[in-house]
């Protein structure tokens, strides 16, 4: 009941099209930075982790609608961030893809 609770209020709180109507200006930002580093690495004929640059793009746009911070930003508040992050994770639980993906609900991800 406390999932279900918790998914409710993330999906319709956090998730509805008003909140992310709001939060479009940080979205927005933050995929520039992404590209303007791929630009930037791309020009300087440089590798990339897109996977790394994902995730902080991911994280940044979560910490600026949680707490208006980047969690990439400024090493002392990031790392305020993301220690808060870590956190919360630990209190709410881990991810499972089959609490989102219906499709996913008979398969063992997690493991």
């Amino acid at each position: 009941p406390y999932w279900k609770f918790i998914k409710k209020t993330c999906t319709f709180e956090l998730l509805g099209t008003r909140n992310m109507n709001h939060f479009l200006p940080i979205r927005t930002n933050e995929i520039r930075r992404f590209l303007q580093v791929m630009l930037e690495k791309a020009k300087a004929s440089e590798g990339v982790n897109v996977t790394e640059e994902l995730i902080k793009l991911t994280n940044n746009v979560i910490s600026q609608m949680m707490f208006s911070t980047r969690s990439s930003g400024t090493e002392g508040e990031a790392e305020e961030v993301r220690t808060l992050v870590r956190e919360v994770t630990q209190i709410f639980g881990e991810f499972n893809v089959s609490d989102f993906i219906k499709l996913c609900k008979n398969i063992d991800i997690g493991g």
